[in-house]
């Protein structure tokens, strides 16, 4: 499924001039080996980049990467995941932008595909794509000034936290900032 959503997003965007460099690694995810490779890679796009993964759990590893690496995201680096799982794009900073799958769309043309198979009885296999997808923004595609990157993160901590007890000294320390 990675590779045909690399072979459909090259096919898209051939019409740009932009160069497309795919990250390829011999090492199985999470491993030291595949860290080092994907920080080395990030480190060396030309900036600035943007960055589409195969799915959310590989722009937690490209996030961490750009992290290591000094990277600033979204200014240097945007980064979209696909499938926007909410808890994970939601907990992360920067929040992920993420490709929302249509599973009402999904499902139609499957039960339309599966009611063409059951009337013919025999059918040679074929591909049905489902086009009508939904992109998520947050900020890791974010074009916002710093300052105003750095309020919504202080709205969102506060909005997540509403139910405890927290205080200026909390939205400082997880902001990474002074008070003032």
């Amino acid at each position: 499924w990675s590779e045909l959503r690399q072979q459909g997003f090259a096919r898209t965007r051939n019409g740009d001039q932009m160069p497309l460099s795919i990250f390829r690694c011999p090492f199985k995810r999470g491993t030291e080996g595949y860290e080092k490779r994907l920080g080395i890679w990030v480190e060396a796009l030309p900036k600035p980049a943007a960055i589409m993964t195969a799915c959310d759990l590989y722009a937690v590893d490209l996030l961490d990467a750009c992290k290591s690496r000094n990277v600033d995201v979204p200014r240097q680096v945007s980064v979209i995941g696909v499938d926007n799982d909410v808890l994970l794009c939601e907990t992360l900073s920067p929040t992920l932008s993420s490709i929302a799958p249509n599973h009402i769309e999904e499902g139609r043309l499957a039960a339309i595909a599966l009611a063409k198979l059951l009337a013919r009885h025999r059918s040679a296999p074929r591909t049905v794509h489902c086009t009508k997808k939904i992109v998520v923004m947050r900020e890791s595609t974010s074009s916002a000034t710093p300052a105003a990157a750095l309020i919504n993160r202080a709205l969102e901590f506060v909005k997540t936290h509403t139910a405890e007890n927290i205080n200026v000294s909390d939205v400082v320390a997880y902001l990474r900032v002074s008070r003032s």
